[in-house]
């Protein structure tokens, strides 16, 4: 029933509830953004936060996997480790939607839009940043490790 009325919804050209778009982590509860907790869905199908993706990656016979919280199905950890999982689009566009809808009103529940961060693809010319030597391999390309400072 709550089906037929999100059709009838978005028939009728109501944007979907936040709710029912599902724009939030089910290991952490939070929400999806643009930064760190990025939709990633692994091979199963089923999408999670790219920070809590990070932490369950586990070895099983000399490979790195990362075993789906929900359905237990391996996905196989990409080189460029949890960064490089698809993205979940259809989250993501709702989290940019939501985005650009509170953009277009002053304040969004009290708190200031000017301190949430945003990425913002860039198709121009991209900046060298030299990378610590610590994070090249000999003889090949480079893995990019991201450091906390």
């Amino acid at each position: 029933h709550n089906l037929n009325q999100g059709l009838v919804a978005v028939e009728k050209g109501v944007p979907p509830s936040r709710d029912s778009r599902k724009l939030d982590c089910i290991i952490c509860f939070c929400a999806f953004n643009l930064a760190e907790r990025l939709p990633r869905k692994l091979y199963c199908g089923h999408t999670f936060c790219q920070a809590c993706l990070r932490r369950l990656d586990t070895i099983l016979n000399e490979q790195m996997w990362i075993p789906c919280p929900q359905c237990r199905q391996n996905t196989p950890l990409p080189r460029g480790g949890a960064t490089a999982l698809d993205l979940d689009l259809a989250a993501f566009l709702g989290v940019k939607a939501d985005l650009d809808s509170q953009r277009s009103s002053p304040q969004q529940g009290g708190r200031e839009l000017g301190n949430q961060l945003e990425l913002k693809p860039s198709f121009g010319k991209q900046p060298i940043i030299e990378q610590p030597q610590a994070t090249w391999n000999h003889g090949g390309l480079a893995d990019y490790w991201y450091l906390d400072y």
